[in-house]
């Protein structure tokens, strides 16, 4: 059993999306149901949070491409560093990218509904 959410977190049930917002719309439902619903405060909370964090990671990636030094090793070279120790990491990092690659193709796959 699920515990009880905040109220702002979870749509009330006439506002959750029949389908998900990127297929087109199935036969039994109208060309609406694939619009998407107004974003909650955890969604723009979400877009905030990892897009700040995405911008820093890009912005010492950029700084370390164009031969700047920055304050710490980069995520790249980090990376680099343990395939470079430890082969069996490069496995690990090519997984992790075809298994998001596949969920961001195939959404909302495997689960049969658009998340709620």
């Amino acid at each position: 059993m699920e515990p009880p959410r905040a109220a702002e977190e979870r749509p009330k049930l006439g506002e959750m999306p029949l389908q998900s917002p990127i297929s087109a719309p199935r036969p039994g439902f109208p060309p609406e149901s694939v619009k998407p619903g107004a974003w909650s405060r955890r969604e723009i909370l979400g877009y905030i949070v990892w897009g700040s964090i995405g911008l820093l990671i890009a912005l010492f990636e950029l700084l370390a491409a164009f031969g700047m030094t920055t304050p710490w090793p980069t995520l790249s070279s980090t990376v680099g560093q343990l395939e470079r120790d430890h082969p069996w990491v490069a496995i690990v990092v090519v997984s992790v990218v075809v298994v998001l690659g596949a969920r961001i193709v195939f959404y909302p796959w495997p689960n049969r509904q658009a998340e709620k």
